[in-house]
């Protein structure tokens, strides 16, 4: 299932969001089809699809079956075991590859890349934040990111994309060496090179100090100072590691002191 679009290079095409793979129903097919599989191979596939048909070692790979599978000879309860691992991780991987080329239209590398990542079961964590991909998968920035929420559904001002936009601009910030900003500069940025959050969301700027706020409140964020308009933030990670670096600092002349 999909929906057609109008793509500036290919013309009309069809942008999958939801796949149903048709396996092969004959036994030649079918062999093929589990021989992939590594914990099978040809040999085994042949002796599976022989004793239980190819719509039963279907069923029995998708319903965890492992009786069906024990009764066929030379399978042991932990071959059996093996192969149900490899059947499952197979087709989560092939979901993955799917949800990644269709629903988030990426290409093979791309896809490929976060499943490296992130795992076969990336999708599930993709469908509630696509925006932890700048994170997960090295190079992938905000625009990338951005492409995949926006085909997943992910309104321009939702509250996730919002909240993403005010994250990502502290991640700019880092890469200029600043672990913290004040929250001028992490609205509006410093031009063209630094981007701040306005300028990546194209929203409203209540909109994104609301999401400012929400990131505050969820501990995303830290915030310092009590006047607004020099408040400093800083991603709570930075936070976190500017405290653990400080600690061991201090333990560490401690130490010289004590030694001294």
């Amino acid at each position: 299932t999909g929906a057609w679009e109008q793509h500036p290079k290919y013309g009309m095409r069809l942008r999958i969001v939801t796949v149903e793979v048709q396996r092969p129903s004959d036994r030649a097919g079918a062999a093929r089809y589990l021989a992939r599989l590594p914990q099978i191979g040809s040999e085994r596939a042949g002796q599976i699809v022989d004793a239980l048909g190819p719509g039963g070692a279907f069923a029995a790979l998708d319903g965890g079956d492992a009786e069906a599978l024990c009764r066929i000879p030379g399978i042991t309860p932990e071959r059996a075991a093996d192969i149900l691992l490899a059947a499952n991780r197979d087709r989560a991987h092939r979901d993955a590859i799917v949800f990644l080329r269709g629903a988030c239209g990426l290409g093979d590398r791309q896809a490929e890349a976060v499943i490296e990542s992130m795992g076969d079961d990336c999708v599930a964590a993709l469908r509630r934040d696509p925006y932890v991909l700048i994170d997960a998968v090295r190079g992938f920035g905000w625009e990338r990111a951005d492409r995949v929420a926006r085909g997943l559904g992910i309104e321009p001002d939702a509250p996730i994309r919002l909240r993403a936009g005010v994250v990502h601009a502290c991640r700019l910030a880092e890469d200029q060496g600043h672990t913290a900003l004040t929250e001028l500069r992490a609205l509006h940025g410093e031009g063209r090179s630094v981007p701040g959050a306005l300028a990546l969301l194209g929203v409203g700027e209540a909109q994104v100090r609301a999401a400012l706020e929400d990131l505050v409140r969820i501990g995303r964020v830290v915030r310092s100072g009590d006047r607004v308009d020099a408040a400093l933030i800083q991603r709570s990670v930075m936070d976190d590691a500017e405290a653990t670096i400080a600690g061991r600092i201090a333990t560490l002349l401690r130490f010289h002191a004590g030694s001294a």
